[in-house]
């Protein structure tokens, strides 16, 4: 008897069903250049720390040659 409680307090938990999303049909469609241009923000920041870290190097470089 207490197992058929537990068994019941546990089964009465709130269950969210979701169709299946594979019979969902989806546009595939090709880039545009407008989509291209939303993207150069995030390259440019990406980018910035790599130019500046071998910008950095090459100056110090030329600092240890100098000596």
């Amino acid at each position: 008897m207490i197992l058929n409680i537990r068994e019941q307090s546990q089964s009465t938990g709130t269950q969210i069903g979701l169709p299946p999303t594979a019979n969902v049909p989806t546009l595939q469609q090709p880039p545009t250049p407008y989509d291209y241009l939303t993207l150069l923000p995030v390259l440019i920041t990406a980018v910035t720390p790599l130019i500046l870290g071998l910008k950095n190097k090459d100056k110090d470089k030329d600092k240890h040659d100098f000596e």
